[in-house]
């Protein structure tokens, strides 16, 4: 059982977002999605997690119980250094690989269809980036506050663009996730799509 004391609140420095768009992996991501000069990101959390091997999750929010638990399995066995998880974790699958991937501690990108104005990150949400295995990243202006479907399309972009590769666990015929996959391919991302 874990004492209440040992949970230490996160400084409030640590939430003042600070530009990344200068970013070499930033910048490549921005460049791959052909939105040079029309994109600000800002970031909340350690920017070095920029720097190891990234590997995006996306699914389709209706998804076969089979796939579900393959991408759990999946999440499970990733390494426990050297590889971030990166997404925009909006859907269950996806909030689900989230939540395990911070009960494991594990490096992870996460990038908001939203801005950082008046944003309420969760207490695990708190805890991992003051602890350093969290970047949160946005690419909305400060007046951007709800996320909306366009949003989420554009924001998923940008984490399937940040990512060396990317596993799909469920791509809906015709919806969202199977274009953004198709847009992956295009840009020579290495897809798990059977794991």
């Amino acid at each position: 059982m874990r004492v209440m004391s040992q949970i230490q609140a996160p400084s409030p420095s640590a939430w003042v977002p600070v530009d990344a768009a200068g970013l070499p992996e930033v910048q490549a991501a921005i460049e791959r999605i052909g939105s040079e000069g029309t994109i600000q990101v800002a970031a909340v959390g350690q920017t070095r997690l920029l720097g190891l091997h990234k590997i995006a999750v996306f699914s389709s929010r209706q998804c076969p119980p089979d796939r579900m638990l393959l991408a759990f399995d999946w999440v499970r066995a990733l390494p426990e250094s050297g590889t971030a998880l990166v997404g925009g974790f909006h859907s269950p699958i996806e909030q689900e690989c989230l939540a395990i991937a911070l009960r494991r501690r594990l490096p992870v990108i996460v990038c908001v269809g939203r801005s950082f104005s008046r944003m309420r990150p969760a207490t695990e949400w708190r805890l991992a980036v003051d602890h350093g295995r969290m970047l949160i990243l946005s690419t909305f202006s400060p007046k951007v506050r709800r996320l909306t479907e366009e949003r989420s399309v554009e924001r998923n972009q940008f984490a399937a663009a940040l990512a060396d590769e990317a596993f799909f666990v469920h791509a809906q015929r015709g919806g969202h996730t199977e274009c953004l996959r198709d847009l992956a391919v295009s840009w020579g991302r290495t897809l798990k799509e059977h794991i």
